[in-house]
């Protein structure tokens, strides 16, 4: 697994009944119903305040529901990511696997991934989101939220790089 967190407290939990609450009114907007299948991947989405792929997912959902298959899952994940409460953290291609995050959590955080290892790491700064809100109220935006993902390479592959071009020589 390429996801590495520096996990932060979240000031508040997740309301998981708010999220299914907004889940099932999207899905009636797509005349699609609240399935106990649909319930229960929801629910395990909002029990984590941190990045998960399918697969981390899928682990955590084994011992709740046996029925519950891998391909509900992959169809449940398009309706949230469509509904807005899920996002994906990390696109770049090539990826083993997906990142995603639910959108209701309530620590501002940012994310850095490495182009070589995809690794993702959360960071917080304070004096960076008083100039997210800053630049946004220049404009006459309220901030509600915000995505900030940095890209580069992390130190274990700078570490590999370098070991490589000595090696070289």
């Amino acid at each position: 697994m390429v996801t590495q967190a520096i996990l932060m407290e979240a000031k508040e939990p997740v309301d998981t009944e708010s999220a299914l609450e907004r889940f099932q009114e999207f899905l009636a907007t797509q005349n699609l119903r609240m399935t106990k299948e649909r319930r229960i991947v929801v629910e395990e989405v909002f029990q984590e305040q941190h990045h998960f792929t399918v697969s981390e997912l899928l682990e955590r959902l084994r011992g709740k529901d046996k029925a519950l298959g891998r391909s509900t899952v992959y169809r449940v994940i398009p309706l949230l990511l469509q509904s807005g409460l899920l996002f994906e953290v990390s696109v770049k291609g090539g990826r083993e696997e997906q990142v995603y995050e639910n959108t209701l959590s309530p620590r501002h955080h940012n994310h850095l991934t490495c182009d070589l290892c995809n690794a993702v790491i959360e960071f917080e700064d304070e004096g960076l989101y008083d100039l997210q809100k800053a630049i946004a109220g220049r404009y006459g935006y309220k901030l509600r939220r915000h995505v900030l993902h940095l890209r580069g390479i992390c130190p274990k592959c700078q570490e590999k790089i370098i070991d490589r071009e000595v090696n070289a020589w």
